[in-house]
């Protein structure tokens, strides 16, 4: 079993963890990005995959945050902004016990940082162009602030303009504290649930995906189970205008030579326990 099959195989441990917690609590997830084209076209991961993505409306996710400190077995755990100083991201990160993952975007010196699926929150957005414009703009920048605060290893070249930026920021979030900058993040982020809107997405993300990842809300709460690997996890019953969006022909794999994994892990342990 080579490295990928192994990583796959910890993705669906997690997966199930979350599975689990989600039934017991009837809370709703789906299938995100290529784990949902992966249902769809490969009754399991795109091959070349190197990752797990699960979504859920803003009201599951909230509802999910307040029982899985208290749900998770013994052998998972979590990363979220509230309970790792050196974590940046505006949604959580499920991870397996007794792995290790290096990744190039994370802190180097972050604590626990093991194998993991991303769990994204999905909230609505304004109807209006320019104002979805806005939207997405003031996450992503909360988002940077984020970055600097904790010093994410952005990577790019230390003589680029943006490593010139960036760096300007690590010196311009000083005096700001983390818990001010989680605040100013999530009430951009939650700006437009109250209003009447068509479409959620997973704001923050570059403008293309804020647009190209939209989902109708009725199509978010219209969920089924497909089956994956040899598991069933739920996902969109209307998949077909989300992976258009995503993908556009989703369908046609990829020619051979872009069939490559997409993250830049540097390391990976898949027991620490006997491999420290």
């Amino acid at each position: 079993m080579n490295n990928l099959d192994k990583l796959h195989q910890v993705h669906l441990e997690i997966a199930d963890e979350l599975h689990r917690i989600c039934s017991k609590f009837d809370i709703q997830y789906f299938l995100a990005a290529g784990s949902m084209l992966g249902a769809i076209r490969h009754q399991g991961f795109i091959p070349w995959d190197d990752d797990f993505d699960v979504g859920m409306t803003r009201d599951n996710y909230e509802k999910f945050l307040k029982v899985i400190e208290s749900e998770l077995s013994d052998n998972f755990y979590f990363l979220s902004l509230e309970n790792n100083q050196k974590y940046a991201l505006r949604y959580i990160k499920l991870m397996k016990r007794h792995t290790k993952l290096i990744e190039a975007a994370a802190p180097k010196d972050i604590d626990n940082y093991g194998i993991f699926i991303d769990v994204f929150v999905y909230d609505k957005i304004p109807k209006n162009k320019a104002s979805q414009l806005r939207h997405n703009l003031s996450v992503e920048i909360y988002q940077k602030l984020l970055y600097a605060k904790c010093n994410s290893q952005i990577v790019f070249s230390n003589k680029s303009f943006k490593a010139i930026i960036y760096n300007a920021l690590k010196l311009l979030v000083i005096p700001i504290s983390k818990n001010r900058l989680q605040r100013g993040l999530k009430r951009n982020m939650i700006r437009y649930n109250k209003q009447d809107s068509d479409y959620i997405t997973n704001v923050g993300e570059y403008f293309s995906n804020y647009n190209n990842e939209k989902v109708k809300i009725e199509v978010a709460k219209d969920l089924k189970l497909y089956a994956f690997e040899n598991r069933e996890y739920f996902g969109f019953k209307d998949y077909e205008a989300y992976l258009t969006g995503l993908y556009d022909d989703w369908r046609k794999p990829p020619l051979e030579k872009d069939r490559i994994m997409h993250h830049n892990y540097l390391y990976l342990n898949f027991d620490t326990k006997n491999n420290g």
